[in-house]
């Protein structure tokens, strides 16, 4: 009788064990997300992209006008440099991703789309669909 009673003492702590990892690998799923750059600079400039995370490149571009790039995201902070035109003479950076939820409602959700002006770089609320200017270029 007492190892049938230990055995259903350990399967429960295996489920419970188990329904802890799912509600913790759902809560990485949300912090996830997606980067999108645009670029929105008329004269066909080419926009340079440089994203970074912990000081190692993780991704690099080199964008016509209206094309965009998609980035999928881990939990970590992603920072990002972009320049144009082929000079480099305006520049940004800024943090493009971070994995909080006041970070999200700037965005509306996990997918934050930065979009590049003449004017500067964009955040779009997908909620509201409503632009932010969140940088000015530096000359």
């Amino acid at each position: 009788m007492e190892k049938y009673v230990l055995i259903q003492l350990q399967f429960a702590l295996l489920l419970i064990a188990i329904v802890f990892s799912m509600s913790e690998s759902s809560i990485l799923t949300e912090e996830q997300g997606t980067i999108r750059f645009v670029s929105n600079l008329t004269n066909n400039e080419p926009l340079y992209i440089q994203v970074k995370y912990s000081n190692q490149i993780y991704h690099t571009a080199l964008m016509k006008f209206r094309e965009s790039e998609d980035l999928q995201t881990v939990p970590i902070v992603y920072t990002c440099d972009l320049w144009y035109p082929k000079s480099l003479q305006h520049h940004v950076n800024f943090k493009a991703f971070e994995p909080k939820e006041a970070f999200f409602s700037k965005c509306g959700g996990s997918l934050c789309i930065w979009t590049a002006t003449y004017e500067g770089i964009y955040l779009t609320n997908i909620v509201t669909n409503k632009n932010v200017l969140m940088y000015k270029w530096e000359s």
